[in-house]
């Protein structure tokens, strides 16, 4: 039987699957808490203010692990939603004091991690890959 080697269009979706995997795993271990909460908190905190829904899209995740998310934050006391006056069925979402403290703290694990994975690459690799990913992402959303 002969095995067909994959081909390089192949090897390419597959490693930046894995890259993401890993990098999302290198972030839970050094901050103890997901890629995706930090996420959520940067997204409230750049808004000031944000509707439930508006966040969702702005993530691209599914609805119901955000809701999930939020519910977690909101326990940790990280974030309040309130429900709007003049419509029950919108929530809006603020980041808390501590919420602004765990989005700082993560934002410098994150930091750390770039600086850890990135430290041998020149500014133009940096910026050429990135390009290339930007593009990677542009024609995903075009399907």
């Amino acid at each position: 039987m002969i095995i067909k080697r994959c081909s390089e269009a192949d090897e390419l979706f597959y490693h930046l699957h894995v890259v993401s995997k890993e990098m999302n795993r290198a972030f839970e271990s050094m901050a103890q808490t997901s890629l995706t909460k930090l996420e959520i908190l940067f997204h409230i905190d750049l808004s000031g203010e944000i509707g439930q829904m508006e966040l969702i899209n702005r993530l691209k995740l599914d609805a119901a692990a955000v809701t999930r998310h939020l519910k977690c934050l909101e326990a940790e006391g990280l974030i309040s939603r309130k429900k709007v006056d003049r419509d029950k069925r919108l929530i809006v979402l603020r980041l808390t004091e501590q919420g602004r403290l765990e989005r700082e703290r993560l934002t410098k694990v994150k930091g750390k991690l770039q600086e850890q994975i990135l430290a041998e690459f020149t500014n133009s690799q940096i910026i050429e890959v990135s390009k290339l990913i930007e593009h990677i992402s542009q024609k995903i959303r075009e399907v």
